[in-house]
This record gives structure tokens, sequence and C-alpha cells, in this order.
């Protein structure tokens, strides 16, 4: 155990709601993999987030583009053509074949979204109450629809009635998968 620095500062959040098991660190600065406690203590970033991509911190080419695009405008609404955003949208379709993307902020919106795209896919094909395949002991997001879809009784205690529609199978078990869906009119097999 290292000595406190003279004036160090504990890691504490007593206003914010514990959602997490917080570690004892709280972050002040990075530069590339590294992070800086507000304590001076250097750590390799091997978290980047939760369910998120990273780029690095302080990124020589992402720093400037952010102020840049920042001094024009911070927020534009979805009522309102946003031209940067069609770009990224175009380059999307065009590397992934598809017609369209949807942005999203949070990983738990994209996995709400695609729940909502697969039931009105559902419905759409004539399936009344569609099911949708999610794995044991996967975590999807903390709204009621992605906690019903997580494979955890733990994450999901205290939060019911929980939306139904889901069969849980085992990761990489294709047998599973073939069993809990054969003869299924709910899953909608042969529809795609």
């Amino acid at each position: 155990m290292t000595a406190a620095l003279p004036h160090h500062i504990e890691a504490a959040s007593p206003h914010v709601m514990n959602t997490y098991g917080r570690l004892p660190i709280a972050l002040s600065h990075g530069q590339g993999c590294r992070v800086w406690d507000v304590n001076g203590k250097s750590y390799l970033d091997a978290l980047g987030g939760i369910a998120v991509n990273t780029v690095g911190h302080n990124h020589p080419k992402l720093v400037p583009a952010l102020q840049d695009q920042i001094s024009k405008i911070i927020h534009s609404s979805n009522y309102y053509h946003v031209p940067l955003q069609e770009t990224l949208a175009a380059k999307l379709v065009e590397l992934s074949g598809l017609e369209n993307v949807f942005f999203c902020s949070t990983g738990l919106e994209a996995n709400e979204a695609a729940l909502k795209l697969a039931r009105k896919f559902g419905h759409d094909k004539g399936i009344e109450k569609p099911e949708i395949v999610v794995y044991e002991k996967a975590f999807h997001g903390r709204s009621i629809a992605t906690l019903s879809a997580t494979g955890n009784p733990k994450v999901q205690a205290g939060f019911g009635p929980l939306v139904e529609g889901f069969i849980r199978v085992p990761l990489n078990n294709m047998d599973a998968l073939k069993t809990a869906t054969a003869n299924n009119p709910e899953c909608g097999r042969g529809v795609f």
C-alpha cells in the first residue's frame, strides 16, 4: 500500500446512486491508452468504458475534430437533416450492404431498437406474439425490455413483472437453438 499524497483525494460519490460496484479510483484525465487518477497515479486503460469503443484519450486527430464541431453546433435534433450524420450513414450503408442505419447513444438504446425491430418484423409477418432468442447469462441493458432479455436473475431481481417473449439458449449451442425454435410459430421460422 502506498502512502497517501499530502493532498490525497478520496474517490467517493455519495450523491450518485450506487448502481455499479465502483472501484476506489477517480479519474481526472487520459492520454492514449493511459489514464490518471485525481492523485496523479497512472493506469493502463484496459476497460475504455462499459460497452463502448474507445480510440484512446486526448487523440491528436479526434480532439481538434470535436472542438471544431462543438464550436459550430453541439447537438441537433433528428427533426432536422444533419449533413455529417448522413455522410456517416452513407458510408455505413456502403460497408454493410444494408439499406439504412439507426444511430444510438448507448448499447441499451441499440438493443432496445433491435428488440423493437424484431418484434415489428414478426408482427408484419403475421406473428401475434413474436419471441426473440437470447443467450443465457448475457447482459443486454437496464431498461425493462433489455433487462427482461438479460439472462441473469440477480440483475432482474426487484424489477418485475418483466417483458415476455424471450427464449433463452446456451451460448454457441446450435442444437439448443434448433430445439428451442423447432415448430414454434412465434419464432417465425422460415420467414426470413
